[in-house]
């Protein structure tokens, strides 16, 4: 997979919930920001010290 179009496809998604009065704006940005997290962080378990 591409996590660039991922991103973007997931943005696409988000916006178009915004137009549709699904989801507030401020909601927008919070999936957008939380999700962007997820595709560039570390995937794999680590043990807290």
């Amino acid at each position: 997979y591409d996590p660039k179009e991922m991103q973007l496809r997931h943005r696409n998604i988000a916006e178009r919930a915004v137009r549709e009065s699904r989801i507030t704006a401020r909601e927008r940005q919070q999936i957008i920001k939380l999700f962007n997290e997820s595709m560039n962080g570390y995937t794999y378990y680590e043990r807290e010290d």
